[in-house]
Parts: structure tokens; sequence; C-alpha cells
């Protein structure tokens, strides 16, 4: 007899939210900063963005990823905070190659 076929969705990627800005030029500008100051968490490590709206209109946010676990982004994200860096666990790390 056979079992149920089991199904296995491809595990999401996990990024870190780490900047946001006005523009995709402030996002690199951001990125060639955070990813020199902070080689040793970002070096293994792509940058995305992704767009959002506010109060104040379009939000560009910066992502790293993809992390492997979701423990490792929040450990990452842990030590840059520690260091004054805004970071945000993001579930699923998407959006568009900057």
């Amino acid at each position: 007899a056979f079992s149920a076929p089991v199904v296995k969705t491809a595990p999401k990627s996990i990024g870190l939210q780490i900047a946001t800005g006005s523009s995709l030029d402030s996002l690199r500008l951001s990125w060639n900063l955070l990813s020199e100051t902070h080689a040793e968490n970002l070096k293994n490590l792509e940058p995305r963005y992704s767009t959002s709206v506010d109060a104040n209109g379009l939000v560009y946010n910066l992502m790293a990823g993809p992390v492997k676990t979701e423990a490792d982004a929040k450990k990452m994200c842990k030590d840059l905070a520690a260091k004054a860096i805004p970071c945000k666990v993001v579930g699923n790390f998407d959006g568009a190659a900057l």
C-alpha cells in the first residue's frame, strides 16, 4: 500500500528590511554604506527593494537576503540593531533587484 503523497512547498526565503528611503538612489547609497560598514553581517546577502505608501507618499524599502532561517534573521537583526541600524525580519524576501 502506498501512503498519501507528501507535497513539500518551497521554503520561503527570509529577508531583512534594513533601510527605507524616498528614492532608489537613496537605497543604493544606503546599501553601499551599510554593506561596507557592516560587511560581517551583510556580505553574503543581496539587496532588493519593495515599495509601500505611508502618510508622506511612496516609500522605498531596502531588504537584504536571503537568510536561511528565521532564527538567523532575528540574530542578524539583533546584531544590526545593536549598531543603531533599524532592522526588521521580512517573511518573504522578494522584490526587485537593486
